[in-house]
């Protein structure tokens, strides 16, 4: 029986994006691949690093069930020994997806926000439609109390009013806020961090 779990109906564990593309891109040869797979993982359970050297020698092999298999068994362990009830993986966001320097974009699409176009250059997955919930629903303030559209805007490049100066109710409908509303409902792709946001796209995975 689950143990009930107040205000939220379930907790979850977010692992980034990046760590799931670490899991599952292939062509990552093992630095010792002479530890089998099963005895790597014994020798320390719940340590990352032997399930990523064991997900990685099956896919080598080609056994895509037996890496898949190790995966689930290691979130199941997880989740169990830091007391929550499930795992899951979200996408995470790659701020110059198109160049992707780092090489943060995970090859398997299942774990990325981005797909390759006809030309094979990364574009963001949804269509970009010209709205945004947030905007109307939610809002996020800064240590210093900057208050800026959402969580996406890291830097607060796009300030619409300061807490040490105004109330939050004068902000919220100020000439900023309903003048920002509307470029997003207008063109969205045309304001910088709306370009390269989720909304629209599933990010939490299974």
């Amino acid at each position: 029986m689950r143990r009930a779990i107040p205000f939220t109906r379930r907790k979850f564990l977010t692992v980034s994006g990046a760590a799931a593309a670490l899991a599952f891109t292939t062509g990552l040869p093992s630095a010792d691949t002479a530890m089998a797979p099963a005895g790597a993982v014994r020798a320390d359970p719940l340590r990352e690093s032997p399930y990523r050297l064991a997900i990685e020698v099956h896919l080598a092999e080609g056994n895509v069930a037996e890496a898949l298999s190790t995966y689930q068994n290691y979130r199941r362990l997880l989740a169990r020994e830091i007391g929550v009830d499930e795992v899951r993986f979200k996408t995470a966001q790659v701020y110059d997806y198109k160049n992707d320097p780092n090489q943060l974009i995970p090859e398997n699409g299942k774990y990325s926000r981005y797909r390759k176009d006809r030309k094979g250059e990364y574009e963001i997955r949804n269509t970009l439609e010209n709205h945004c919930w947030r905007l109307w629903h939610a809002t996020v303030i800064t240590w210093d109390g900057l208050v800026v559209p959402c969580c996406f805007d890291k830097d607060a490049q796009h300030q619409l009013g300061d807490l040490k100066g105004k109330p939050f109710k004068e902000i919220w409908n100020n000439d900023q806020y309903v003048d920002f509303r509307r470029k997003v409902l207008q063109s969205r792709k045309n304001i910088d961090i709306c370009a390269n946001c989720s909304e629209g796209t599933r990010v939490w995975e299974d």
